[in-house]
């Protein structure tokens, strides 16, 4: 049997020795704190060879304690001024019972690729039933710009070039009579993040009725259309696509 050494500890050791062991209250104590201290570079295996334990037992002792192992989220840590821009922002856009909200046109993009469809998909089987996935001959990513407002949404546009400062202008020039027709004459907001290409963006310098909105950095979560784009995903992933073709119709049909 191959050995895992940690710490100069033999762990598999350690765990056929103690298996089944109870933890008294202060190895409990100890055990959440060190998971409080520093959950990232703690396991239920080095915590069962620091402890002499199973990590069996340690793993039963966090879940009963509430704790949860799931994937850490990568996140951009937010400096003070970024944090303001935050707030202001939210205070602004929800002056005047939310009036710029309801006026406002959030657009967004998302890239989608046909193995991550793919990737981990589970499915209710019965026991004797295998789930068998017949492999992609070709992985296809195609990138996706669309826009929601309070009283209704642009149509999807779907492409498969990068994206670049000219190509954006002329995808929101191309949707531009579709957001005047939605506001039906109403003055409307446009907000965009602050993506690259977005920079020095001047399709609506000469419309006295249309404003961009200055969105903050690093602030996914204050736009709602992110939650479009999850389920859009989704329900894409329930239609199986295997080619281009057929991921831009199921792209396009779940979005109507």
């Amino acid at each position: 049997m191959d050995r895992k050494i940690e710490n100069d500890i033999d762990i598999l050791v350690h765990q056929s020795k103690n298996f089944g062991q109870r933890i008294d209250e202060d190895t409990r104590m100890e055990i959440l704190e060190e998971v409080q201290e520093a959950s990232g570079r703690t396991s239920t295996r080095k915590l069962a060879a620091k402890f002499s334990i199973s990590h069996t037992a340690v793993r039963d002792t966090l879940l009963k304690e509430g704790f949860e192992y799931r994937t850490s989220q990568k996140r951009h840590s937010l400096c003070q001024d970024e944090m303001d821009d935050r707030v202001d922002y939210c205070k602004d856009i929800l002056k005047y019972r939310a009036r710029k909200i309801k006026n406002c046109f959030l657009s967004d993009q998302m890239r989608i690729r046909l193995t991550d469809l793919y990737n981990a998909r589970k499915l209710w089987l019965l026991p004797e039933e295998e789930l068998c996935i017949e492999k992609l001959d070709q992985d296809v990513k195609v990138n996706c710009w669309g826009a929601i407002s309070w009283y209704g949404a642009t149509s999807l546009h779907v492409f498969s070039e990068n994206l670049k400062k000219p190509l954006y202008e002329n995808i929101v020039k191309s949707h531009k009579q579709e957001m005047e027709n939605i506001s039906q004459g109403r003055d409307f907001y446009y907000q965009q993040d602050n993506h690259p290409p977005h920079q020095n963006f001047k399709v609506f310098d000469d419309d006295e009725n249309i404003e961009v909105i200055n969105f903050p950095t690093y602030s996914p979560d204050l736009n709602p259309i992110e939650n479009i784009w999850a389920t859009l995903k989704y329900r894409v992933a329930q239609d199986v696509p295997r080619t281009e073709e057929e991921l831009k119709q199921s792209l396009h049909y779940n979005w109507q």
